[in-house]
């Protein structure tokens, strides 16, 4: 569980994803200055500044690598490469997204 109540991202649980465009139609180059916690809440933003040959900047995270063990003892299809969650689970999110024309191109992924 992360209540997200310290002063920084608790690294045993989550680590900074800061690539760059991986897929064909994300324009934005991760940077950790994108990732930070206020308030209580983890924040992840996107701005829209050049960085290198990317049109924004943004912020993700993932799970932490998990602790070494043997896939055998891994209750998670495909492995336990990084934390999973694992029985009942709950997020809860409340994002801020852009309007866009048509009402389409912004979404929560």
């Amino acid at each position: 569980m992360d209540d997200f109540d310290g002063p920084e991202l608790n690294a045993s649980n989550w680590e900074k994803h800061l690539g760059g465009g991986d897929s064909s139609v994300r324009d934005s180059q991760g940077l950790a200055k994108n990732v930070y916690i206020e308030n209580g809440a983890l924040v992840l933003r996107t701005l829209k500044e050049r960085h290198g040959s990317y049109n924004y900047t943004s912020g993700a995270v993932q799970g932490a690598a998990a602790p070494t063990s043997s896939k055998a003892d891994c209750p998670v299809v495909g492995g336990c490469g990084r934390r999973s969650w694992i029985g009942p689970a709950r997020a809860c999110v409340r994002a801020q997204l852009p309007g866009a024309p048509g009402g389409r191109g912004t979404g929560i992924w």
